[in-house]
This record gives C-alpha cells, structure tokens and sequence, in this order.
C-alpha cells in the first residue's frame, strides 16, 4: 500500500495478538542462535588466521583487507566480547525482551484495575432499604434531597 493510501485506510478493524512470553522466547532463542554463530564464526576465524600466514605479497594485502572487512560485520551484527550490548542482533534481542516486559507489565496492571472495578461493582454500596427522605414544599410539590421537583 503506497504511503498516500494509508490515510485513507480504515484502521479500526485491526487488533493486535501477542504474548509476553512468546516475545521472550524468542528474545532468548535469537540470544541462543547468536552464541551458536560466535562460536562457529570463532572457529573460522582460528582457521582464517592460520592461513594469513601463508599468504604473500599482494595475497597477503587482499587477505588482510577481507579480514579487516570481515571483522567489522562480525563487530556490526554480533557486537564484540567485551561489549556484546554493540551488535545488531544482541540489540535485537534485548528490544524483544524489553518489549515483552512492557507488555506482560501492562497485562497485569490491566487485569489488576479490571479485577478492582468488578471488585467494586459487586459490592453493595449504601441501604436502599431507606430512600432519601422528600420534603414537602409549597402544596402539592415534593422536593427530594437531590433537589428535583417534580
């Protein structure tokens, strides 16, 4: 739907379905598959440096090129081992997880206020056993205690 379409569009219809422990699971199954990449990935990278040392000359230049190249996307996606917090898939992951805390904070507060007010509902509130007593006014006007006359 291209951008100018959206402000016609009816949006009351829609409904969002989630879980909180849905998103943290997948929070934790991202965090799972990213130290199962590392580990992989160091792998590689012990293979790779074992290599440099057989490369020469302009070999030796591009070699040490792709490594540089190859290390900054490793640092982008998967952060470093001192700071793992950089990478974009630990972002991603903690994003997730903070999005289901906020929801499962929201769900409770939401089914705390809910089971307040039907709390307050079913409770009796005052006596209907006595109503306001009415007043009698000018002849034939009855005034009640909430002052309407009828």
């Amino acid at each position: 739907m291209p951008f100018s379409d959206a402000q016609n569009y009816d949006y009351s219809n829609w409904t969002i379905v989630y879980s909180s422990q849905l998103l943290q699971d997948t929070s934790d199954q991202i965090m799972s598959r990213v130290n199962e990449i590392i580990k992989h990935l160091e792998s590689i990278i012990g293979t790779l440096e074992s290599l440099n040392l057989s490369w020469v000359g302009q070999s030796q230049q591009l070699a040490n090129t792709y490594n540089q190249e190859w290390q900054a996307a490793l640092v982008t996606l998967f952060g470093t081992s001192k700071n793992p917090e950089k990478g974009v898939l630990v972002q991603l992951a903690s994003a997730i997880a903070s999005a289901a805390s906020n929801y499962a904070t929201a769900e409770s507060w939401g089914e705390a206020a809910y089971g307040q007010f039907l709390t307050a509902i079913l409770q009796p509130s005052g006596s209907t056993s006595n109503p306001p007593p009415s007043v009698t006014n000018p002849p034939g006007q009855i005034i009640t205690a909430i002052t309407e006359t009828f």
